[in-house]
């Protein structure tokens, strides 16, 4: 599947990540258990394996806050 909408350019700056957090005093707003919960459904949609434990729940939602503010 295409979503022809989606344009990509190559020489474009990554968007990501945002920052890392550091010399925040408070914590990202938009970074959300709703937002951990939205990503883990669209997998669940494509066909991966719905998350069943607290443990799966963690891990998304640090490598989701890796990837959004820290880049690792």
């Amino acid at each position: 599947m295409k979503d022809a909408s989606l344009v990509i350019d190559p020489t474009a700056s990554p968007a990501f990540p945002v920052g890392d957090m550091t010399n925040e005093a408070e914590p990202d707003p938009r970074f959300t258990t709703s937002l951990v919960l939205d990503v883990a459904d669209v997998l669940a949609r494509h066909g991966y394996p719905e998350l069943t434990s607290g443990a799966d729940l963690a891990a998304l939602r640090m490598y989701l806050l890796r990837f959004c503010h820290i880049g690792r």
